[in-house]
């Protein structure tokens, strides 16, 4: 194989190329444009899984696939805290909105989902696929560590929670 067929297979999609966005917003409010655009870390998309079973007959084991997905349709984010924390208060009010543990009330489900999208692009920032998560809501939330011998800046993690994930083109 010639360099020249390698090269021909054209680029590479890059790791550091992406964006998260919300295209919704926070049914609570809060700025979810300035927490998406902290997004400033690794991003995971969920390993997608389908259930197997197992048959076995005179010593010898099968296991094939079923019809049960078994993801764990959780993923989380990551974005990196304002001075004024505004970014942080929006997530306590929207996780608050999902269950708050000081009142032991909560919104109705459906009024508490929203889109997650991650967007990879190319190096002109053209989006070339959409990774979306349908149905999502934070189920936790937490922060780094305050560290006095660190210049990196405070950062907020978001778990989530999602229904559907769908693959779509740009």
């Amino acid at each position: 194989m010639s360099t020249d067929v390698i090269f021909g297979l054209g680029n590479d999609a890059l790791t550091n190329m992406f964006d998260i966005s919300f295209p919704e917003g926070f049914p609570t409010g809060g700025d979810a444009d300035e927490i998406a655009l902290r997004c400033d870390m690794q991003f995971s998309v969920p390993e997608q899984r389908v259930n197997v079973y197992s048959i076995f007959k005179k010593g010898i084991k099968v296991d094939k696939t079923g019809t049960l997905t078994e993801t764990t349709k959780e993923f989380t984010t990551e974005f990196a805290v304002d001075q004024d924390w505004n970014s942080v208060q929006a997530v306590i009010d929207y996780c608050n909105s999902v269950y708050d543990p000081i009142t032991g009330t909560a919104l109705p489900d459906s009024l508490t989902r929203t889109t997650v999208l991650c967007q990879p692009v190319d190096t002109q920032n053209a989006v070339k696929k959409v990774i979306r998560f349908k149905n999502a809501k934070p189920v936790a939330w937490s922060l780094t560590p305050f560290d006095n011998n660190a210049s990196d800046p405070l950062r907020c993690t978001i778990s989530w929670t999602y229904i559907d994930l769908k693959f779509e083109n740009a």
